[in-house]
C-alpha cells in the first residue's frame, strides 16, 4: 500500500526558512477561527526556490527521496524534507 507523501513543511521547518530570510509561504494549510490561517511551504514552493540551481535532480531511492545538484545530494524518507535540507545548505553557502 502506498503511503501519503508529506506535502508541506512542519511549522518548525517553515519558521526556520523564514528566519533565514526566505519569503513567507503562500500555501494555506489550515484555519482556526480564532488565530486565522496557518501557512507552510509546499513541495512546489521549495522547488521554485531551487529554480536557480543548475542541474537540480530529484530521484526516488528505495523508500526515500534524493534531491541534489552536481555537487551535493540530500536524502530523506520524504521528498519535502530532502528539499528543505538542500535549501538550508544552499542558504548557508550563500547560493540562494
Amino acid at each position: 500500500m502506498l503511503s501519503k507523501m508529506k506535502q508541506y513543511l512542519s511549522p518548525e521547518q517553515t519558521a526556520k526558512l523564514i528566519e533565514l530570510g526566505l519569503p513567507k509561504p503562500e500555501s494555506i494549510v489550515g484555519y482556526d477561527g480564532y488565530w486565522g490561517y496557518d501557512y507552510a511551504y509546499s513541495i512546489g514552493e521549495l522547488i521554485e526556490m531551487l529554480g536557480g540551481v543548475s542541474e537540480l535532480e530529484i530521484t526516488r531511492c528505495g523508500s526515500g527521496w534524493e534531491a541534489g545538484d552536481e555537487l551535493r545530494a540530500f536524502t530523506s524518507e520524504e521528498l519535502i524534507d530532502a528539499l528543505y535540507d538542500m535549501i538550508i545548505k544552499l542558504k548557508e553557502e550563500g547560493v540562494i
